[in-house]
């Protein structure tokens, strides 16, 4: 398998893909490896253990506990690397298929968010096993951690090489494989001496040189402003794309160039302000990167440029540089925990962006609020509430970020004019085509780059109520913005989760990663607005990513929970008992039943005021509701099914009998096993069906229980009424594939019920009537795979039943086999 998955791609093979392949190779191997000792770790079940059995195993998995999470870990992080592999070793057919450079580059931005977002190292902080433990087994001890670092480091690092490669391939520049790779990996080529008599075959030239005094030659002013030109374009490239190792890799070499062009031979000034500016961009790339190897390399660079500039003549200093440097550092001794150097530096950051007059508003305010929170952690309540108040007195517009308010708006109507668009057409809108411009302004702001106008065209969207197009135009926004722009993440990651909820059963998981990264750059430019990272826990919810989520809302309601004690604000009462209630579901998820109930708990009580001055109505009714059901289930789950029931019917008496609540409380009902409480939870389904016919788990719910009473009669009414349901546009994808799973199980356990979806798609046979017939086909779509279990054979029969040729050739290309696509194609060119 290994082989067939690995198996060198010459014709489309990159530079570094070999490397790359290898290191997924021994990706592999280690982790069928871990996954060898995990099974030898995990004691032996008999299949009826008795009392002394089951005690030893207990045991022996208390005792072994920390070996198995470890390895768990381990397998979950090489799983996590192989998965994002597939995308890096699709990198090679982007070129194959001839895609646009445009396209490429898409794609590698989009792979490298994937890789920076991934959680790799999650879980690992064991290192080796106690020593007052014997176990035989030397060669599993935890060094294997280290070399689990180094591997998927190794990894990352090829990874990086095969997508910079492909973001450099360029048609253009005619740049063979070979010299792609010496580019990127800047090794020249090494040149060997022709054979002489009298040196011995086995002798290399790699170090030969005949004319030694001539090591480090320049190679001319000219040729080296010209390299420098291309390498600094060559590191703009590689940032776009999100390939940030390799783009650091190219700055540090810009900086030498730059250096060498000031040496004596070429006489180019190359001044402080220039090299510090150099040398802060390499450190931003570095902390981009979002390893602790480079945010340590990326510290010590700014350390060297903020020393270099203290020593400065007071006058020649940049109090602009001091300040953001200060900031810089400041953000990564708190983020390493090192709170008091975080204070210091932060508040002389602070200083300097207010003392020098021309740093925006909104620059000082995030050092202020990241302040505020370092100050916050030190306990020093009183110095971090003082700081906010007195920054709000000066800037009390400033956490408005939102233009909606302003007069920008019309910004993106002026921007447009400017560009030759006429904005009142009656056609107009920022995705119309224009054929005289032959271009869209998206296209063209697109094209141009313009970061600031697609936000502005987003927001009017919005405006105008058009949520999709807005989402579109901050989802392009969010394409070509850099990674300090606050406004275009948080508006991007918002409208997703608007999305979302609207459509919450037709989402990809996949397409929840971008936002998750997104939110996790603004925690780390805003650390201090908790929103950010209560709304990534929100997205990691749905990833059922339920570790690292638990882990950030236990952090904010702690915060929370402090502000209201001191504050005692009707708001910050609001925010707490939201996050616990969204903290309870995350416990249930992750299978904390107890701290789920308690947190729960705790969320009812604090919701359960009445009056609007903390939640509104709404707010307060779908808080009450979710911690009702998630305290139910994780009582439930705890075996205890009175207390369940409890949380059920206060769940319905509060909610107005919501029917997702009406079918959970059903599911419990028929779980406790009376025959009283499963003729409740039939008579709760019907009363659900009459006041919501279209509330599809019900019906399916009430299916499965018909199944299971033998209950013919009501079976037949459910296939009816799921039948009725397949036509339906209301019902999302997701619950077409639970009805054909349902479906199915009726098929199977009822002699007539089998040929039912076959039957849908003859229903075109029926006398040639055009309206069942688009009907037939219409059914027969919704119910292939995953949605359902419907044939090729009978589907292509439903579109040979339309009479169409279109039709007739799709059948034929679905089932060449089968005689009806033939037979329409025939009836349809001879009518």
């Amino acid at each position: 398998m290994l082989a067939s998955v690995l198996a060198p791609r010459a014709q489309h093979q990159l530079p570094f893909e070999k490397e790359h392949r290898q290191n997924i190779a021994q990706i592999l191997r280690s982790c069928k490896t871990a996954i060898e000792r995990l099974r030898m770790e995990l004691p032996e079940l008999t299949d009826s253990p008795n009392f002394l059995g089951r005690t030893k195993t207990t045991i022996v998995m208390t005792i072994k506990s920390g070996v198995i999470q470890g390895l768990l870990s381990h397998i979950s992080s090489y799983a996590q690397v192989l998965q994002l592999s597939v995308s890096t070793l699709s990198l090679g057919s982007l070129r194959a298929q001839q895609k646009s450079q445009d396209e490429v580059q898409k794609e590698i931005k989009k792979l490298t968010q994937q890789i920076r977002s991934a959680d790799l190292f999650a879980n690992h902080a064991w290192t080796r096993r106690p020593s007052a433990i014997s176990w035989g087994d030397t060669e599993t001890r935890f060094d294997d951690t280290e070399a689990l670092k180094q591997e998927i480091h190794a990894w990352r690092i090829s990874a990086d090489d095969v997508a910079a490669a492909a973001t450099l391939q360029d048609s253009k520049n005619n740049l063979s494989d070979t010299s792609l790779t010496q580019l990127i990996s800047g090794r020249s080529s090494i040149r060997t001496a022709p054979s002489t008599v009298g040196v011995e075959s086995e002798h290399k030239f790699d170090d030969w040189d005949p004319q030694p005094h001539r090591r480090g030659a320049s190679l001319g002013r000219d040729i080296l402003e010209v390299q420098y030109e291309e390498n600094q374009s060559i590191v703009q490239q590689l940032e776009d794309c999100g390939i940030f190792l390799r783009a650091s890799s190219f700055q540090k070499r810009g900086i030498e160039m730059r250096e060498q062009l000031c040496s004596p031979n070429h006489g180019v000034e190359f001044p402080f302000n220039h090299r510090a500016a150099m040398k802060e961009k390499l450190a931003d790339i570095l902390l981009s990167c979002e390893t602790s190897a480079e945010d340590s390399e990326a510290q010590g660079i700014l350390q060297g440029v903020l020393a270099e500039e203290a020593v400065q003549p007071e006058d020649q200093q940049d109090q602009v540089r001091l300040g953001r440097l200060y900031h810089k550092l400041g953000s990564l001794f708190r983020r390493h925990g090192n709170l008091d150097q975080a204070e210091e530096f932060l508040s002389r950051a602070l200083e300097d962006r207010r003392n020098s007059g021309t740093v925006p508003a909104l620059e000082v305010h995030q050092t202020a609020e990241l302040l505020v929170d370092v100050l916050q952690e030190q306990g020093k309540f009183d110095e971090a509430r003082g700081i906010r108040k007195r920054l709000r007195q000066i800037y009390p517009d400033e956490n408005n970020d939102s233009p909606v308010e302003s007069n920008e708006l019309s910004r993106a109507y002026a921007w447009c004019t400017e560009h030759g668009f006429d904005i009142d057409a009656e056609t107009f809108s920022f995705n119309a085509y224009c054929e005289e411009l032959n271009t869209t302004p998206v296209h063209l702001a697109l094209t141009e780059r313009d970061t600031e106008i697609l936000p502005l065209m987003g927001f009017v969207a919005l405006l105008l109520g058009e949520p999709k197009e807005a989402r579109g135009l901050f989802t392009h926004a969010m394409d070509i913005a850099e990674s300090s722009s606050a406004l275009t993440r948080r508006q991007y990651s918002v409208a997703v989760f608007d999305h979302i909820l609207t459509t919450p059963l037709n989402f990809n998981i996949s397409s929840l990663i971008q936002p998750v990264f997104a939110l996790s750059q603004l925690n780390r430019l805003k650390p201090q607005d908790l929103a950010y990272g209560h709304l990534s826990s929100l997205f990691r919810e749905r990833t059922r990513d339920n570790a690292p989520a638990v882990a950030v809302l236990e952090k904010i309601c702690g915060v929370l929970e402090t502000d209201y004690e001191l504050t005692e604000s009707a708001q910050s009462l609001a925010r707490f008992a939201l996050a616990r209630t969204d903290l309870a579901r995350l416990y249930l998820a992750a299978g904390s039943y107890e701290q789920a109930i308690e947190c729960g708990d705790l969320a009812i009580q604090l919701s359960s005021d009445e009056s609007d001055n903390e939640l509104t109505m709404d707010e307060r009714k779908k808080a009450r509701l979710s911690a009702h059901l998630t305290v139910g289930l994780a009582q439930y789950y705890s075996q205890d099914m009175a207390e369940s029931l409890r949380c059920f019917e206060a769940a319905l008496s509060e909610s107005d009998n919501n029917p997702d609540a009406v079918c959970l409380l059903a599911q419990v009902l028929w779980a406790a096993g009376g025959e009283d409480s499963r003729e409740r939870a039939r008579s709760a389904l019907f009363e659900v069906i009459e006041a919501h016919p279209d509330h599809v788990p019900a019906v399916l719910l009430l299916g499965v229980i018909a199944l299971l009473d033998d209950d013919e009669e009501s079976v037949e009414a459910v296939v009816a009424e799921l039948q009725g349901l397949r036509t339906s546009d209301k019902v999302q994808p997701s619950e077409h594939s639970q009805l054909g799973e349902v479906l199915s199980a009726i098929a199977a356990l009822g002699a007539d019920a089998a040929e039912e979806e076959g039957r849908e798609s003859r229903l075109a046979d029926a006398g040639g009537d055009d309206y069942a017939a688009d009907t037939a086909l219409r059914v027969a779509l919704k119910a292939v795979p995953p949605r359902g279990t419907l044939e090729a054979a009978d589907l292509a029969r439903a579109y040979a039943g339309t009479g169409k040729a279109a039709d007739a050739q799709i059948a034929i290309h679905l089932a060449p086999w089968a005689r009806q696509g033939w037979t329409a194609l025939r009836d349809a060119v001879s009518a």
